[in-house]
């Protein structure tokens, strides 16, 4: 700088890939949670460094799975009296920052819609599963509440599940064995609709030897 003053040296760093992102669900209905599959084309996606966003508080991503380097699973929730409208949706990986404008569109229930909750419980206490809890293994037994269930079929990581027990507010099934650890798309039918979300599947716990537990009546 002293031997150069009037013309300093300068270095122009690459501006590097934008990136871009694709939702799978283009419409998130009112009063509901849901699987949302985003895809990118920068392949940059990293457990713990990535995060999902949407512009509006009613719209808001109850947890996140990194499953590849180009692709994030989340379950998102939409309040009931949320805005008909479409919404911004930014995702920030490392450094990097993808906005998307109008990424998606805030509609009415449909009456026919399955509507469930990510969060679980056991189907022999009313504890709650988290991600660091070990209920949710292949064998158990889990309960799903929400509304439009009776008579549903459940699907895990696109392998039936045995239904136990069905209402409209909750559905118990038992989670397939031989899954493997992470997390699984449940995918709810009632026949008219379907709906899916995001569990952890967590590893059999030592001493069970993967035995289903809890069956509905016991």
């Amino acid at each position: 700088m002293f031997l150069q003053a009037a013309a300093p040296p300068a270095y122009t760093y690459e501006s590097g890939d934008a990136g871009s992102v694709v939702f799978s669900s283009g419409t998130l209905q009112t009063g509901t949670e849901s699987l949302v599959e985003i895809t990118g084309t920068s392949g940059n996606f990293v457990e713990g460094q990535t995060m999902v966003g949407f512009g509006s508080s009613d719209v808001q991503v109850r947890r996140a799975w990194v499953v590849a380097p180009n692709k994030v699973w989340a379950n998102v929730w939409v309040a009931p009296n949320a805005s008909i409208t479409q919404v911004i949706a930014t995702v920030i990986t490392g450094f990097q920052v993808i906005t998307q404008p109008f990424a998606v569109q805030i509609a009415p229930l449909n009456s026919r819609t399955p509507v469930l909750s990510s969060q679980l419980a056991t189907a022999t206490a009313a504890t709650t599963l988290s991600s660091t809890a070990s209920g949710a293994f292949p064998g158990a037994s889990v309960t799903l509440a929400g509304s439009n269930l009776g008579g549903v079929s459940v699907t895990v990581a696109d392998r039936p599940a045995t239904v136990l027990n069905t209402s409209a507010s909750q559905v118990t099934f038992a989670i397939p064995l031989g899954l493997a650890a992470g997390p699984a798309i449940v995918k709810v039918s009632n026949g008219l609709e379907t709906s899916s979300i995001v569990i952890p599947i967590e590893a059999v716990p030592a001493g069970t030897g993967g035995n289903t537990f809890g069956s509905a009546g016991q």
